[in-house]
């Protein structure tokens, strides 16, 4: 999955090299890179096209940066401060805005940024992996609160991952997510998936299960799993 950046700083040359420093370090999250030298335009930018990821400095002509980072916490947008303001960097309350995920004092190292901006880039991936997951799931009647539909959430993410962990489900998925929930027993895993199925199969209308499965029969686990995983593979090619 990739993801807008919008590098905000009022040094043209500093904002070019990270621009190409980030193509070449972060490719396979860049769908695309803007740069806005002062805060007007900056913020004009955010309402416009909603950048992913902020690189943000402090000191800018017309509107400094802390307008500009007022304006983000309208937008679901990740932010890094890269300053060499101490005084404005002093006056950013970061429990006032979740967006802020890192403040970084110029002159500062780029692998460290870098370092940053690929655990944001993944989390992201997963985050919006699991939405995706759960919208998908939502086309059946499943109780979203118990423990089995949980760990079915948990099996497609790990799945879409790693396919390979398919070829087994029992031996090598099923045990990931027993590891990741902290169970020892796997067996306890399947069963609670095979309740949740069981479940959803009773009070979803039979004519969206066959939408999905083209036959009378209750789906096993391990159908319904890899029948998800493949439409949310293929849906995230698109």
């Amino acid at each position: 999955m990739k993801y807008k950046f919008l590098i905000v700083d009022d040094n043209f040359d500093f904002a070019k090299s990270l621009n190409e420093t980030l193509k070449q370090n972060l490719s396979n999250f860049i769908k695309e890179i803007d740069i806005c030298n002062d805060g007007e335009s900056a913020i004009k930018e955010l309402i416009e096209t909603k950048p992913d990821i902020l690189l943000l400095d402090l000191k800018l002509p017309k509107l400094n940066g802390l307008a500009v980072l007022e304006k983000s916490k309208n937008i679901d947008c990740a932010v890094i401060i890269i300053s060499g303001e101490v005084p404005l960097i002093n006056h950013i309350r970061i429990f006032d805005n979740s967006n802020v995920k890192k403040i970084l004092i110029k002159p500062f190292s780029v692998n460290i940024l870098v370092s940053e901006l690929n655990y944001i880039c993944s989390k992201k991936n997963i985050d919006t992996l699991r939405k995706e997951i759960e919208k998908e799931l939502s086309v059946f009647d499943f109780n979203k609160s118990s423990i089995g539909y949980r760990y079915l959430v948990e099996c497609l993410l790990l799945a879409y991952k790693d396919s390979h962990l398919l070829n087994n489900i029992e031996k090598d998925l099923f045990s990931q997510v027993a590891k990741i929930f902290g169970i020892k027993n796997t067996q306890a895993v399947k069963w609670s998936m095979q309740k949740a199925i069981k479940s959803m199969i009773k009070y979803t209308d039979s004519q969206k299960i066959h939408q999905y499965f083209s036959f009378n029969q209750t789906p096993s686990l391990k159908l319904f799993i890899t029948t998800i995983h493949k439409i949310i593979l293929n849906k995230s090619k698109t």
